[in-house]
């Protein structure tokens, strides 16, 4: 199965995305990431409301990979969720969701500006750290 997302991935195969969504209630995790990972290369918006869903109740791992795939995919439909993520406890989840909110362009920008307005000392690192160029993920 791996390596079927592989080449999917590679051969930018768009219309495989309803069974990629499908592979997000796969039994094993690693299977779960992989499709998650290669939903957010190809920038699946029909995926956002699946991955949405399946979050809370996801492993760490998934969770970051779900962050990631809803950074790229961009459509700024969830930008209010990847918010209230950048508050979480936990520092790879902040980190995350700030990282995918940058990854909407402007408007992600002018939105982790207004975040670090009202952030924490150690949040306002982190923004800055995503706002750094020389840096990359």
């Amino acid at each position: 199965v791996i390596l079927c997302l592989k080449l999917i991935d590679h051969y930018q195969q768009l219309e495989t995305i309803p069974e990629l969504i499908g592979l997000l209630h796969h039994r094993e995790a690693r299977v779960q990431e992989t499709a998650i990972r290669v939903l957010g290369k190809l920038e699946a918006e029909p995926a956002e409301a699946d991955l949405y869903a399946m979050f809370p109740h996801s492993s760490l791992e998934v969770q970051e990979a779900i962050l990631k795939a809803l950074g790229r995919i961009a459509s700024g439909n969830y930008l209010e969720f990847l918010t209230a993520q950048a508050g979480a406890e936990d520092y790879r989840i902040r980190m995350g969701a700030m990282q995918s909110i940058r990854e909407h362009g402007r408007k992600g920008a002018e939105l982790l500006k207004s975040l670090f307005e009202q952030a924490t000392l150690q949040n306002r690192e982190l923004i800055n750290h995503v706002f750094d160029t020389r840096i990359k993920v």
